[in-house]
């Protein structure tokens, strides 16, 4: 099998893992810090750390994929 063949199979579950993981921290925060404290400003942080992780996976990506053609350190 030839390098990264099995990337498909990789990428196919991650967006699964992502909604599970999702689901998990919002009832994380939902059962620590309360229906009324989420609402009033929980939310703002269960949403900032959404974005933390979606840019480190976007640096993450690139950077992979930026090794892998070549053009990149590493």
């Amino acid at each position: 099998m030839e390098e990264g063949g099995n990337l498909g199979v990789h990428t196919e579950w991650l967006p699964i893992g992502g909604v599970v993981v999702a689901t998990i921290v919002n009832a994380l925060f939902l059962t620590y810090m309360g229906q009324t404290a989420f609402n009033a400003y929980g939310w703002r942080i269960y949403m900032g750390t959404g974005a933390i992780v979606a840019v480190l996976a976007f640096i993450i990506r690139s950077s992979s994929l930026s090794r892998r053609c070549g053009q990149g350190p590493g």
